[in-house]
């Protein structure tokens, strides 16, 4: 009988030993082989079920995205940057041709309310409003200041000196010729000079002073309207047509700023009903309203005080 005949499969001859899954199977030459499944080295330690598991090979750029990384901007970027530097060329070089530029204009607007302001504490502290500066030298009137002629000085430069303030000229990228200023002045109530209105005596602390003004500034706000003096026309709007010769009101003093552009191409600074007017020597003495809107052909400023608004600020 051959040993091991007649046993169950799975027994083998003495000294020999079953291969068993996952362990490392001697070969007659001595070599060492790996099992199909685990593919574990003698030596080394059995490895777990995650680390049999295939790892993915490491991605790799592809090579068109390495060019685009590597070319720099694109026709498209290079284009939007063309754009962009197009618009600041365009932009910079209008602002160099505008004699006041765009950004400036909320500056000049505020200076001109600083003009309103001094020229307000100026009749406060004097009883008498200055008079137009019309040599240019930044002093009311002329060399013999406002003068007795009240229909001199009404309307020209801005009497910043006189005033205390600094000159239009220091205000972003305007000039002094950028403003003017106007005074109503009549014989019967020049609010340009201190008179005595009220009967007081000279040793009275009310002679020549404060109550005098305000009776002139009370007579002006009910007298009719002087179409030779300081006034204001219509709007073009509610306020009707810009008429100095029919529909006009007299005012205390104004201020007017030339805006930012020659809107209405007279060659002149100032548009509309002021086109007219001249810095420092004026010219008639009527303004467009306040009210009236800016358009491609009117871009100025109005500031106008009403005797009753003047008259608030003396007595309050």
């Amino acid at each position: 009988m051959v040993a091991g005949a007649g046993l169950p499969a799975k027994t083998r001859a003495a000294g020999t030993t079953a291969p068993s899954r996952g362990y490392p199977t001697p070969t007659a030459a001595g070599s060492t082989a790996r099992c199909r499944e685990c593919a574990v080295a003698p030596g080394e330690a059995a490895r777990s079920a995650s680390d049999l598991r295939p790892r993915p090979a490491p991605k790799s750029v592809p090579p068109a995205r390495r060019f685009r990384r590597q070319a720099g901007l694109s026709l498209i970027e290079v284009a939007i940057v063309l754009g962009i530097l197009a618009v600041y060329i365009h932009y910079a070089l209008g602002r160099a041709g505008t004699p006041i530029a765009l950004r400036d204009t909320s500056v000049a607007t505020t200076y001109q309310e600083q003009i309103v302001n001094a020229v307000k504490d100026f009749a406060r502290r004097n009883y008498r409003l200055p008079c137009a500066d019309t040599s240019g030298n930044g002093l009311e009137g002329a060399d013999a200041g406002c003068g007795n002629d009240n229909t001199q000085h009404i309307i020209g430069g801005v009497p910043y000196k006189t005033l205390g303030i600094l000159p239009p000229s220091s205000v972003g990228q305007s000039g002094d010729g950028n403003y003017l200023y106007g005074v109503f002045r009549t014989a019967a109530a020049d609010l340009a000079a201190v008179g005595e209105r009220t009967g007081s005596a000279p040793v009275d602390g009310e002679y020549r002073a404060r109550l005098d003004m305000a009776k002139a500034l009370r007579d002006l706000a009910s007298a009719a309207t002087d179409f030779n003096r300081l006034r204001v026309t219509g709007d073009q709007a509610a306020m009707g047509a810009w008429n100095c010769a029919g529909n006009a009101t007299n005012v205390a003093f104004l201020v007017v700023f030339s805006g930012a552009r020659n809107a209405d191409g007279t060659g002149t600074l100032f548009d509309g009903p002021q086109t007219g007017l001249a810095w420092p020597a004026g010219g008639t003495p009527c303004v467009a309203a306040p009210s009236t809107p800016v358009t491609e052909t009117y871009d100025d400023t109005v500031r106008a005080i009403g005797f009753a608004e003047l008259l608030g600020v003396l007595t309050r």
